[in-house]
C-alpha cells in the first residue's frame, strides 16, 4: 500500500519543541495574562527534510473588576463554554480540531472584549464582542474575517451539577443563530446534556449532478432556513470519565445529496 513510503510519506524520524510562558501580574482589581509560545518541528521523510517553526502569541488580555458584580476582559483570550465534550455548538468562537485531544494542545486566543455580569452565584450574564481578527486562518477556507458578537445567559441549580444556557449572536457570513445549552444530573455519576444552535442560514456546500460531474455549490441563503445543529450527550463519571455523544447537523447532506455525492 505505500511502495518506498512515496504514498502516504510517513516521517521516519520527528523532533517537536513547544515552548511556553505563562506570565500574570495581578492587583487588587485588575489583572495583566501574557502567554507567548515557540514551537519547532522537524521531520525526516525519505530524503527529505522538513522543519518548521513558530513564534506566536496565545494569549495576552487584561481584566479589570469594577463591582462585586461586574468585569471586563480585554484582549487575546480563549473563553469557552458548553457541557459537550467533542465540540460545542453555541460557540462560534472556537472549532472542532483534529488535534484537541493531544495533551499539548493549546488553543490559541481570539481578540475579544468580553463583559461578565452576575446577577447572583447561580447566574450571570456574558456579552462578547470579536472586533478584529487574531491573525489565524479562518474556519471556513477562503472566506475572510467577519466580526462576530455574542450575549449569553447562564444559570446554575444552586447544590447541583444542573444548569441551563440561553445564547444570540452573530457569527461568520453576519449569520444570526440562536442557542441552548443544559446539563442534567441524572443521578451522582450518571448526567444528560445537550448543545443546541439554530442558525439563520445554511454555511454549506451542496452537491450538484452536470452530466458525468458533481459539483459543489454554496447553499441558497435567501431563505433564511434556520438548520439545527446539535449534539445529545450522556456522561458516566466513576473510576473513569465515559461519554456517549450524538450530533445532528441539519445543513449536512442527506440520503439523496449522498448519492449525488458518490
Amino acid at each position: 500500500l505505500n511502495p518506498s513510503n512515496l504514498i502516504f510519506k510517513i516521517p521516519k524520524s520527528e523532533q517537536n519543541l513547544d515552548l511556553r510562558a505563562d506570565l500574570r501580574w495581578r492587583e487588587d482589581d485588575f489583572s495583566y495574562v501574557f502567554r507567548p509560545r515557540y514551537t519547532y518541528e522537524a521531520q525526516q521523510i525519505n530524503s527529505d527534510a522538513k522543519t518548521v517553526s513558530k513564534g506566536d502569541i496565545t494569549d495576552l488580555f487584561f481584566e479589570k473588576n469594577w463591582t462585586g458584580n461586574f468585569s471586563t476582559t480585554l484582549g487575546l483570550q480563549v473563553y469557552q463554554w458548553g457541557p459537550a465534550e467533542f465540540f460545542n455548538t453555541t460557540n462560534p468562537l472556537y472549532h472542532f480540531s483534529s488535534t484537541q485531544k493531544n495533551i499539548y494542545y493549546k488553543e490559541k486566543g481570539q481578540v475579544l472584549l468580553r463583559g461578565n455580569y452576575s446577577f447572583d452565584r447561580d447566574s450571570n450574564i456574558v456579552f462578547l464582542l470579536e472586533p478584529i481578527s487574531n491573525n489565524e486562518p479562518e474556519w471556513i477556507a477562503n472566506e475572510m474575517f467577519t466580526p462576530k458578537a455574542i450575549a449569553k445567559f447562564e444559570k446554575i441549580i444552586a447544590g447541583t451539577a444542573n444548569l441551563f444556557g440561553f445564547v444570540v449572536g452573530q457569527e461568520e457570513q453576519n449569520n444570526k443563530f440562536l442557542g441552548q445549552y443544559f446539563n442534567i444530573q441524572v443521578t451522582e455519576a450518571v448526567s444528560f446534556y445537550g448543545d443546541i444552535k439554530e442558525a439563520q442560514n445554511e454555511i454549506n456546500f451542496q452537491p450538484s449532478k452536470s452530466g458525468p460531474f458533481t459539483n459543489l455549490i454554496e447553499a441558497d441563503n435567501s431563505k433564511h432556513r434556520w438548520p439545527v445543529f446539535s449534539i445529545l450527550g450522556l456522561r458516566w463519571e466513576g473510576d473513569f470519565d465515559v461519554r456517549a455523544e450524538f450530533i445532528y447537523n441539519q445543513a449536512g447532506f442527506n440520503a439523496a445529496a449522498m448519492v449525488n455525492v458518490s
